[in-house]
């Protein structure tokens, strides 16, 4: 599928012109309906990146320059139209949950319409159990993840939303950078449907997409789409769970039967009769019969969804931490680190003792050591269709560079102002940053102080506020947003 609609993709370098201008660095993914891109913005003299969806049927559709033109104008339109003012909705709604993907701004351009989301480096979930892992999750570590999942799109149906594509591919499993943990986040709102009070829905495009083995039947049959169904998404769920717990795409669902489903879930061992039988309930093909809401769903796994209520109410919830996958390698892998690291710190006291050889310690030094937590290291998802790559070798940890010791003036936490010695001041418009400068733009460990309202890494800071982190030629590496008062309030990294 990449390698078919990626003809269609912008090249590298093109300017989208929005309130902000962006420029397109790779594509992320194609499918029938869409391109996604990663994207560089300069806010001020700082660059930050983001994830653009770009509405381009290529079906109907092909690229002369950057203008998208179409064969079928009606249907084109019709999904453009609706693909713009959903998005649009869904950005004005404000429905802050950190296991939803945010919409930043939705706007028109090159004959077609784009919207700009959060970007998240990490894995999707098809490709962290089906390419990385290769083997089924256990039962803890799949409720683990589809928890907030479920959470997320029981808040999307208090709006009146359904998101109406939800799979593994739509799962990211975002990666804390700081604490090595994951997120899962729900992306990719270019076919959800808002619906009014009475269920009808909002915008009147018949153009509907499905992927085959997530999909529930009425989204295959036209008199199935009128009407709001929050049980297409529950069926879509359930879908993706047995997927986590088999390794394998469900078939198709005007196809797969009860004694189908359940074929797939014994043949894995430690999956409980409860979780199957939550399954099979919400896979009915009648969606009468089906399970009717992701509350009930989630009664049916054993999830307490109450445990999660802040979240409900807006609060965004912690971050996942994924089971450890551990191997016989990975523990030799530890121990071989763990004794390298001695023998290395060994040889340094003793040459430092006997004062034999110069050998001296910088403070930009780095030894390596073995995270015993898991963190398969994938910072970005180039292809996360199911065309992914395999390979044989197993899933090690990854290593993570500590500093060596050094003095106590050097080894502050970022959060001290002390480790942020002021060597220019530099105002930038919306905030003055007091800390390193090259080339006129913040470079090193510093303090940002904010004059104005702002959004740094999609959080909201407003006057008074300060970040106190570092900077590689205007771009943010890692910083801590603090309020007035110095209270930490967020850890970002782009």
């Amino acid at each position: 599928m990449m390698e078919k609609y990626i003809k269609n993709a912008l090249d590298a370098g093109k300017i989208l012109k929005g309130k902000y201008e962006y420029k397109i660095e790779k594509v992320l993914g194609v499918g029938a309906w869409g391109i996604t891109y990663r994207v560089s913005c300069y806010h001020g003299s700082i660059k930050h990146f983001y994830a653009i969806k770009e509405y381009f049927p290529h079906k109907w559709c092909e690229r002369q320059g950057q203008l998208m033109h179409y064969s079928d104008a009606v249907k084109v339109k019709s999904g453009l139209e609706s693909f713009f003012s959903e998005a649009n909705r869904l950005k004005e709604q404000h429905i802050l949950d950190e296991n939803l993907v945010g919409i930043n701004e939705v706007f028109r351009a090159n004959n077609t319409a784009y919207y700009v989301m959060e970007y998240i480096p990490g894995y999707h979930l098809y490709e962290y159990v089906h390419i990385k892992l290769k083997r089924p999750l256990a039962e803890k570590e799949a409720k683990t993840i589809i928890s907030p999942i479920l959470k997320a799109v029981s808040r999307l149906h208090q709006y009146r939303i359904t998101h109406l594509d939800i799979k593994p591919d739509n799962i990211l499993l975002g990666k804390d950078e700081d604490t090595h943990i994951f997120r899962p986040v729900l992306i990719d709102f270019g076919l959800s449907k808002h619906y009014d009070a009475n269920g009808k829905a909002v915008t009147k495009t018949k153009i509907f997409a499905q992927s085959d083995g997530y999909s529930p039947c009425e989204l295959y049959q036209e008199d199935g789409k009128d009407i709001f169904t929050p049980q297409s998404d529950v069926y879509s769920l359930a879908a993706t769970l047995l997927f986590m717990l088999t390794n394998q795409n469900p078939e198709i669902a005007t196809k797969i039967t009860p004694q189908s489903i359940r074929e797939m879930l014994d043949a894995q061992e430690g999956i409980s009769g409860s979780i199957k039988e939550a399954i099979l309930h919400a896979m009915e093909n009648d969606k009468s019969k089906r399970t009717q809401s992701i509350s009930a769903f989630a009664d049916e796994l054993g999830i307490d969804l109450s445990l999660g209520d802040n979240q409900l109410k807006g609060n965004p919830t912690k971050v996942l931490d994924i089971i450890p996958y551990k191997s016989y390698l990975n523990k030799c892998t530890a121990v071989a680190s763990i004794l390298l690291v001695l023998v290395i710190g060994a040889v340094i006291i003793y040459f430092h003792k006997h004062k034999k050889v110069d050998f001296p310690i910088s403070p930009n030094d780095t030894i390596t050591v073995v995270n015993q937590s898991i963190n398969p290291g994938h910072q970005e998802v180039d292809n996360p269709s199911n065309n992914v790559p395999t390979n044989n070798e197993p899933i090690l940890q990854e290593p993570v560079e500590q500093p060596v010791p050094q003095t106590s003036e050097q080894s502050t936490p970022i959060s001290s102002s002390n480790s942020h010695p002021i060597t220019n001041e530099l105002d930038l418009g919306y905030a003055t940053w007091k800390g390193g400068v090259k080339g006129g733009k913040p470079h090193g460990k510093g303090i940002l102080y904010f004059t104005k309202d702002y959004t740094v890494v999609d959080y909201a800071v407003h006057a008074g506020y300060r970040l106190e982190g570092e900077y590689q030629n205007g771009e943010l590496v890692i910083g801590e947003i603090k309020d007035a008062s110095g209270n930490l309030l967020q850890t970002v990294v782009p």
